[in-house]
């Protein structure tokens, strides 16, 4: 009786096994766009206290931490400075052998 029991376990385990579904996204939708006018700036977004605003804007992507002043969002592409150092840096080194 027990071999029983345990055959039919462990069939109903591996028919849970690999009875299992996959759902596949949706093929049709397409993802979202947001159209922003260059003419709207980030100077009409409102600071709230307490809370932390994404402002989508005409001239970037804003973000406001927690009430705090709204910054900017931007990939940054390459080195911004080096010891203090802006603009086109030129870097160069030297090394001695020993």
């Amino acid at each position: 009786m027990r071999k029983l029991i345990a055959i039919i376990l462990l069939l109903a385990g591996a028919f849970q096994l690999f009875n299992h579904k996959v759902k596949a996204q949706n093929p049709s939708l397409t993802p979202s766009t947001l159209t922003v006018p260059a003419t709207v700036l980030h100077t009409n977004c409102v600071v709230a206290a307490g809370t932390t605003t994404y402002c989508f804007a005409g001239d970037g992507l804003w973000i406001s931490s927690n009430g705090a002043p709204f910054a900017q969002l931007q990939g940054q592409s390459g080195v911004i400075s080096v010891n203090g150092k802006t603009g086109t840096v030129v870097l160069s080194a030297t090394t001695s052998l020993q």
